[in-house]
């Protein structure tokens, strides 16, 4: 998982909440970070206590968070896998597994949901993330490799389908990260397209986007500002959902 500006942030926000009600007293408990991104989670699982293993098929965001593991005092009840996440298989089964931002990128994302039982303990909890809402799909979905916005139906049925239980969804985005992604989305297109016709070969890395641009000067404001969606968190209008499950006994 990656995090990126003010919308990530507040994401940020709602999976901390989430972790802190799985508890604090982790000594001992084991925890799977599938997709780690750029270690984000792997260092907060870290610092909460658990013995971590991280995956993550890129070998450059397996550098990214083996660079911040190295910074930790207890980086050695951290393991980090370059593997892709189908093909791995753990020793001991875990307490807590997370897996953000990553199921709409596969094609086999029940395959790896029942993996995903296979690897949790009786009593372990899944946490993830997804994208919502096939109508919201936009030139971002494209540019990241998406393959599916899921409905809420859509996932609470995949997730039985591996036998896996919500106890809470959460629909994160409304009204505000969706009026704020909805003008950015349509810039980058616009800006896209003008690209086209130039003859550019896609967007320059090196020009600032209008979202690195907010994260710059406007976070503070747009954090305060999207603490109003906290309201719609369980309406169906939502960006983004948000899941934490456990197996079914």
């Amino acid at each position: 998982m990656i995090l990126e500006g003010p919308v990530g942030l507040y994401l940020k926000n709602l999976i901390d909440d989430l972790l802190d009600e799985i508890g604090n007293n982790v000594d001992g408990k084991r925890a799977l970070d599938l997709g780690c991104g750029y270690g984000y989670y792997t260092v907060d699982l870290l610092q909460r206590g658990y013995e971590v293993d991280a995956v993550d098929i890129s070998e450059h965001s397996i550098q990214m968070t083996q660079k911040e593991v190295e910074k930790m005092e207890n980086h050695q009840r951290v393991k980090i896998h370059n593997i892709n996440a189908l093909k791995f298989k753990p020793k001991k089964k875990y307490d807590l597994i997370i897996c953000f931002e990553m199921l709409e990128h596969l094609h086999k994302d029940l395959k790896l949901l029942k993996l995903i039982n296979s690897w949790l303990k009786d009593d372990g909890v899944l946490l993830i993330s997804v994208p919502h809402n096939e109508k919201l799909w936009n030139i971002r979905d494209e540019q990241a490799g998406h393959l599916r916005r899921y409905s809420k139906d859509e996932i609470k049925d995949k997730l039985k389908k591996a036998n896996l239980k919500p106890t809470k969804i959460l629909c994160y985005g409304f009204p505000f990260i969706r009026l704020l992604l909805g003008i950015y989305l349509k810039i980058e297109e616009m800006r896209l397209n003008r690209a086209k016709k130039e003859g550019e070969k896609g967007l320059s890395q090196n020009r600032p986007t209008l979202l690195s641009r907010m994260k710059r000067t406007s976070a503070p404001i747009l954090k305060n500002l999207f603490k109003f969606d906290n309201l719609f968190i369980n309406s169906d209008r939502g960006f983004g959902l948000v899941i934490m499950a456990k197996k079914i006994s």
